[in-house]
Formats: C-alpha cells, sequence, structure tokens
C-alpha cells in the first residue's frame, strides 16, 4: 500500500510551511527589534532541515512505488468476457 508513503509527504509539505512560517515570525521579530530568546536559529534550521528531508524521503518513496507498480508488469485490467468468447458459442448458421 502506498498510503504511508503519500502520508509522509503530506507531513514534509505541512512542517515545511510550518517552517517557513516560524520563520517569518522569527524575522519579523528581529525585524522589529524583538529578538525571540533561546536557540530560536537552531531550531529554526533543525525544523527546516527535517521537513526538507521528509519531503524528499516522501516524494522519493512515491517515484519508488510508482517503480514497482510497473515493474511487476501486471494488466491495468482484467476482462471476465470477450467478444471472441461470445462468438465461439453462437451456433455455425448465424
Amino acid at each position: 500500500s502506498t498510503l504511508a508513503l503519500h502520508f509522509v509527504t503530506i507531513l514534509g509539505f505541512l512542517f515545511t510551511a510550518i517552517s517557513l512560517l516560524f520563520g517569518i515570525y522569527v524575522l519579523a521579530m528581529w525585524w522589529l527589534g524583538k529578538a525571540v530568546e533561546g536557540f530560536t536559529t537552531v531550531i529554526f534550521l533543525q525544523l527546516i532541515i527535517g521537513s526538507v528531508i521528509m519531503l524528499a524521503l516522501g516524494i522519493i518513496g512515491e517515484y519508488l512505488s510508482i517503480i514497482y507498480t510497473e515493474v511487476k508488469q501486471r494488466p491495468h485490467y482484467i476482462l471476465s468476457e470477450s467478444g471472441q468468447d461470445q462468438k465461439r458459442n453462437l451456433p455455425h448458421d448465424q
């Protein structure tokens, strides 16, 4: 199932967006002269790096799942009946 891969990709996008919003907030506070105390830069960099890594792993996982389904070489659909089967069952006079 590729549900987990989709979940990781969506989480990567979500965490990247949250990290960027946090970075914008920190820059706005710094620009207004109200610097956020603590290890803000370190936390911000860890959030950005972690979320980008999660996003990249999700994208790579989705790509690998597409390759895996193509390599299995299963048919896209299976016919339960075909026109050829119906022609064989018809009497000869028709």
